[in-house]
């Protein structure tokens, strides 16, 4: 709960007379204070016109590139740039990518990273690790329950 919505429910409580009073108790600037009172939402949770991807689209290409670092085979700009394409166009006909839109989408969220593919040398094959096979074997198992996939 945000400091907004603590001030909010503070005053339904009856703890303060005012919403100036409120908003200093909690922190909370109180013109925001007042528009969750008059039931605006907050930025965060609206979705922005001009953005490419729509949040839950942003989501599945987040998991996207997730699944397939699982995989052993990072993501290249080619292919997240095909991937995110095909999402913005199911946004808008006709959406092309901006020219910077990957890398300032990989500068947005920290935790994605992406790579070349490249062959793995055979001392690299002899040295797995049987727990990190079978834990990508139980991750394909999760998706394909997840996304009800029939082989």
């Amino acid at each position: 709960m945000d400091q907004a919505t603590r001030a909010s429910n503070l005053l339904d409580a009856g703890k303060f007379k005012s919403i100036r009073k409120a908003a200093a108790a909690t922190g909370a600037a109180r013109s925001i204070v007042s528009d969750r009172r008059a039931g605006r939402n907050p930025q965060s949770s609206q979705r922005q016109p001009n953005a490419r991807l729509w949040p839950e689209q942003v989501n599945v290409l987040k998991q996207y590139i997730i699944d397939m670092q699982l995989q052993y085979a990072p993501v290249n700009n080619t292919q997240l740039g095909v991937v995110a394409e095909m999402l913005a166009r199911q946004k808008e006909p006709g959406a092309r990518l901006g020219k910077n839109w990957i890398s300032r989408f990989l500068k947005d969220h920290v935790g994605l990273v992406r790579g070349r593919n490249r062959s793995f040398k055979g001392n690299r094959i002899e040295a797995t690790i049987p727990q990190m096979i079978s834990g990508w074997y139980t991750h394909v198992g999760e998706v394909i329950r997840q996304y009800n996939i029939h082989p």
